[in-house]
């Protein structure tokens, strides 16, 4: 199942949204603090500034620093003036939650569930006969159920699922029969 089709589900916001939402969260901290008189902080003045002596290896290129990813998260978005909105506190959280909040669980995702692993196991099957050439079949699909239990053609004899594929295994006569009905 998709992660996607999974958070969609469960109402869950993907991992990207959050993380986006704390580093934003983050930027907002730090474009706010100040000094007691009225200075910007050494945090601030760390986070925006350049080091023009600082030396990078050619051969990796520019690394992705803090800030290009701010710009990035912002542009995303689509928040027009930051410095604006970094001023209201409850516009500035109400604009990064945008995309986080949790959405109502589906009433039905025990049936959602069984039917993505129905169909998985079908198209696992049928890959397989393609590959093979053959589909296989478990004991249990072939065999005649009566009253819970299955009868086994080779000695008449009644099992419960558990136990008739021990027994399909121990016989010696049912070696043919599986093998003519494909049985693994």
């Amino acid at each position: 199942m998709s992660n996607e089709t999974l958070l969609d589900i469960t109402g869950q916001p993907s991992i990207e949204n959050i993380m986006r939402r704390n580093r934003l969260r983050w930027f907002w901290h730090v474009n706010r603090t100040t000094n007691p008189d009225g200075l910007p902080s050494l945090i601030k003045k760390a986070m925006f500034a350049h080091f023009h002596d600082e030396k990078r290896p050619s051969n990796i290129g520019r690394c992705k620093q803090w800030e290009d990813k701010i710009l990035k998260d912002i542009n995303e978005l689509q928040i027009q003036n930051w410095r604006r909105l970094t001023i209201d506190r409850k516009k500035w959280r109400a604009t990064i939650n945008k995309n986080v909040y949790v959405k109502p669980v589906f009433a039905n995702i025990k049936d959602i569930v069984y039917q993505y692993k129905k169909q998985s196991a079908q198209r696992r099957k049928t890959d397989l006969a393609a590959l093979t050439g053959s589909i296989k079949h478990k004991v249990t699909e072939i065999l005649v159920k009566e009253n819970k239990q299955y009868k086994y053609p080779g000695c008449e004899l009644r099992f419960k699922p558990q136990g008739i594929t021990n027994h399909v295994r121990s016989c010696v006569a049912a070696k043919a029969w599986c093998k003519r009905n494909r049985i693994k």
